[in-house]
């Protein structure tokens, strides 16, 4: 299949040469940043309303369709996440990780609705597996596209339906691998589409069912990683995708995963009665973003979770509220009215320090080079749109921790 990033052209100039591959992809990646970044305040918002419907006390037919409505959230978001790494897959960032700690991460999503959807979830982890080096994000996106992969074709199937997820080490082989295999019971791939696969928006899926890269985006990651990735039938129904991961050298591990664990040390001290506070301390968050339909979802979840918020439009009141008043946390958008991000927090560090020092940026743009070097260069935390409950949960126990 011809890549339809090779075929690109300017309508106005049909008969103008084509241009060069990079500047194609070049511009295949600035129009899929601006639709993104478009794209990602909505599904924030929608997000976020959809969560806080879950924590209301609603009839339960209308639950069912706040449940429908968040799994179809989760699928947009996979869309445009999947658009992102495939024209901007950027760095990985290795380190040694456990591949089973990884994997049940990765299941951690999907455990509910599996249950929920009446599937059968085997799990067959031969522990303790031999750490790897890699990137704990990308693999965890690894396993996160063979499990969705494996969910819509289970959907396809009446009776048994089961997802089976296997990992082992191989010893028998140098250099030793780790081998994941994702099983599922549905109808199989195509022997003629085996071979295509993992090709860039093929996909067995019905018109508007699946862009065709998330298996796509599932080998350049594991190619990352010095692995193979390969599709089989099953024995008897259905299809493995089957993993291969190089296993870090037994002289290169820093012991955090290898072997059994060593006896825990002795706990600490208790801390004084005086030091121990009864209720959690209500956190005063200030939201500055120019959507208001972004700005009062974000507030209502925020309250649920027991913060006082105070929201603003735009920089400049948001500079004057947390001049006038003590804030736990700043959410600030990267792009808002009057004001750069840049602009925004060095007027925020003139005018306001302990705010500044609060802040977390939010952005919906994760490939413009220019945003993600200041947002790097802030040594602030950042959150991603589109984000939801369980991101801001743990940024408030983060800053009621005093680990920001």
């Amino acid at each position: 299949m011809t890549d339809p990033r090779a075929t690109l052209h300017n309508p106005t100039r049909p008969n103008a040469a084509p241009a060069p591959h990079d500047e194609r992809l070049a511009t295949l990646g600035r129009l899929v940043a601006q639709v993104t970044h478009e794209l990602n305040s909505p599904l924030t918002t929608a997000r976020l309303i959809a969560e806080t419907l879950d924590l209301e006390p609603i009839p339960y037919p209308a639950m069912e369709l706040v449940q429908t409505l968040r799994r179809e959230l989760e699928h947009a978001e996979n869309i445009v996440r999947d658009l992102l790494i495939f024209v901007h897959p950027g760095p990985v960032a290795f380190d040694e990780l456990d591949p089973a700690e990884t994997i049940r991460d990765a299941l951690g999503c999907f455990e509910r609705r599996l249950a929920a959807a009446g599937f059968a979830l085997h799990l067959e982890l031969d522990e303790p597996l031999p750490p790897l080096r890699g990137d704990r994000h990308a693999l965890r996106r690894v396993i996160t596209n063979l499990i969705q992969n494996a969910l819509h074709a289970l959907a396809e199937v009446d009776g048994d339906r089961r997802l089976t997820i296997r990992a082992h080490a191989d010893t028998a082989h140098e250099p030793r691998s780790v081998v994941i295999e994702v099983e599922d019971s549905g109808p199989g791939i195509p022997a003629e589409a085996l071979p295509r696969i993992f090709e860039p928006f093929f996909t067995t899926k019905p018109l508007g069912e699946g862009t065709g890269l998330g298996l796509s985006i599932v080998r350049e990651l594991v190619a990352k990683h010095g692995g193979t990735v390969e599709a089989l039938p099953a024995a008897v129904r259905g299809t493995i995708f089957r993993i291969r991961l190089p296993a870090l050298p037994a002289a290169e591990t820093n012991g955090k995963h290898a072997g059994p664990a060593q006896p825990a040390a002795a706990p600490a001290a208790p801390a004084p009665p005086a030091s121990r506070r009864t209720e959690p301390r209500q956190l005063r968050v200030l939201i500055i973003d120019d959507e208001p339909e972004l700005q009062r979802a974000l507030q209502r979840i925020l309250e649920h979770l027991g913060c006082s918020v105070t929201s603003a439009l735009d920089g400049t009141t948001g500079i004057r509220y947390a001049r006038e008043h003590d804030f736990d946390l700043v959410l600030c958008d990267v792009r808002i009215p009057g004001l750069s991000g840049p602009e925004f927090l060095d007027e925020l560090r003139r005018q306001a320090p302990a705010a500044a020092d609060a802040i977390v940026f939010m952005t919906g743009d994760t490939i413009t080079r220019r945003i993600r070097d200041f947002i790097q260069s802030t040594g602030r935390p950042s959150l991603t749109k589109p984000f939801g409950r369980d991101q801001l949960r743990k940024l408030l126990a983060a800053v009621e921790a005093g680990e920001l």
